[in-house]
């Protein structure tokens, strides 16, 4: 059995698309999506509460979490399409190192998100007064 490689790159890719569009609605807290955690009853609203620096660090958090959210899963793909690649190599040099490349970079990639995520986290705790429980939720 053959595999047309690029039938699977585009239902990988329909699936990212499709991933990317209702992860929003999936990952929405309450019906506040990003708000969700800051001050007032429907997010930070400026006439009602105002804001401060605690909800804009509530928003960029929720921001980077979504946004991680979405990175592990697609980093996850590749490591898979990396692997698919390698195993379909049939002995072909170029194909072998496509795939070991394509994993290496997917790795890479994770690392570095989780990183940032790890920077970002330890950044707006500090700005904020402290670490909050669990870790990675800001409390205004």
């Amino acid at each position: 059995m053959t595999i047309n490689m690029k039938k699977v790159l585009v239902i990988i890719t329909l699936l990212a698309i499709g991933y990317w569009l209702l992860a929003p609605v999936a990952f929405a807290q309450g019906g506040q999506g990003i708000w969700a955690g800051t001050s007032g009853t429907d997010g930070c609203n400026v006439a009602e509460t105002g804001c401060n620096l605690c909800d804009a660090a509530v928003v960029t958090q929720n921001i980077i979490i979504f946004l991680t959210k979405v990175a592990i899963p697609l980093a996850v793909a590749m490591i898979v399409w990396g692997a698919i690649i390698f195993m379909t190599a049939a002995g072909s040099e170029d194909r072998v190192k496509k795939g070991k490349d394509t994993i290496t970079k997917a790795v890479i990639g994770l690392i570095i998100v989780l990183a940032a995520w790890t920077i970002v986290n330890v950044t707006l705790h500090t700005l904020t007064g402290g670490v909050s429980w669990p870790w990675q939720t800001i409390a205004c």
